[in-house]
């Protein structure tokens, strides 16, 4: 009997060995398989600028859908990017979009109006390698990260203006007559009028006198178009109906690209370019954790790298190549507060729209 029970427990013993190498081998198994995708059946929606920037977002947002398994729908601001906090600001409480793309000022009019989510170390790992003068922050925290910094200044057709183009000065003289395309003061806001005024003393404090030699242009003739979006004047500028226009110097290289002989100017005698960055931001809505694995992607060294190259312009993050042809169209972002002059973002935020009806009143019935 003794003998029996023993044969009976080597018996159990063998099958219970056999069962549990099956029970690891199962679990290792579904150890080692690949996981499905992190956001399967989520939707991301991206709003951004038109042209180069809508190729851009499109291309890398596809290769985030790739690797995360999240659907993506890509809408347009449909000029400068307060149009899409227009958009953003009619749609409250029920956010249409889950990131955006934007100026620095609109990024700080968006936080201002409390649509964004506060970005930290945590919900934003990559948060800790970006120089702090690419944060935007408000009241001690960051709403938005620069994506790159960049200048707004004169782009000119070389092979149709008769003479190179050094100063602001230089836009009245009569061989430009109808041919300058200057933006309407929310296209970068302001941006053209400050560098009209830091001639006589002025700032976006002070946009007196940026205003006086708008008159001046306008009466001169030489105003021949006033335009609100990067399309417009990447238009204006590709076909020659305008032959000097104020935007941003990743136009200048998209144009290039395109073999449209252009040239940005980088240093004024007499003024100074605007710096500006475009930032990105995270709604405060149902998608803002897929919207923060986004950005987080985004920023990344490799990522952010080949996103900027394909828009002209060096990435804010440090560890980010430069690619040397784009170095050539960019104030390096270390020299930027020397040879560019860096406005007050959250300023222009909360006075554009004084700008813009002062526009109204005083510069268009000129234009005739």
């Amino acid at each position: 009997m003794r003998y029996r029970q023993k044969g009976v427990s080597k018996a159990v013993l063998a099958a219970v060995i056999v069962v549990v190498v099956v029970l690891v081998g199962v679990a290792a198994w579904q150890f080692l398989i690949p996981k499905g995708p992190q956001f399967a059946g989520r939707t991301l929606t991206i709003i951004t600028w038109g042209g180069p920037w809508k190729e851009a977002t499109e291309t890398y947002a596809k290769k985030f859908a790739e690797e995360f398994g999240v659907e993506i729908k890509i809408e347009l601001h449909g000029g400068p990017s307060s149009v899409g906090l227009s958009k953003l600001r009619s749609a409250w409480p029920n956010p249409i979009f889950d990131v955006m793309m934007m100026t620095s000022a609109v990024g700080f009019q968006g936080a201002v109006e409390g649509y964004f989510v506060e970005l930290t170390e945590e919900n934003l790992p990559v948060l800790k390698e970006i120089p702090d003068v690419f944060e935007g922050k408000l009241d001690g925290k960051t709403y938005w990260v620069a994506m790159y910094p960049y200048v707004g200044t004169i782009v000119y057709r070389t092979d149709l203006v008769p003479f190179e183009i050094k100063s602001f000065q230089d836009l009245l003289r009569p061989e430009l007559k109808g041919k300058i395309a200057v933006p309407y003061p929310t296209y970068l806001p302001g941006s053209w009028l400050i560098a009209a005024s830091i001639p006589k003393g002025g700032d976006e404090r002070n946009l007196d006198p940026g205003f006086e030699f708008a008159k001046q242009l306008a009466e001169s003739g030489n105003i021949g178009y006033v335009f609100k979006s990067d399309s417009d004047v990447l238009r204006l500028l590709e076909t020659g109906e305008a032959w000097v226009g104020w935007t941003l110097t990743g136009n200048a290289y998209t144009l290039a690209k395109k073999g449209v002989p252009v040239k940005a100017v980088l240093e004024f005698e007499d003024t100074k370019p605007v710096a500006f960055f475009d930032v990105i931001a995270v709604v405060d809505g149902p998608n803002k954790d897929v919207a923060l694995a986004f950005v987080n992607w985004l920023l990344q060294p490799e990522n952010l790298s080949g996103f900027t190259k394909m828009l002209g312009y060096v990435p804010s993050h440090p560890e980010a190549e430069v690619d040397p042809e784009v170095a050539e169209w960019n104030i390096p972002a270390d020299q930027m507060s020397e040879k560019a002059y860096v406005p007050d973002f959250l300023y222009l935020a909360e006075n554009v729209d004084k700008w813009a009806t002062q526009w109204d009143t005083e510069i268009t019935p000129l234009l005739g």
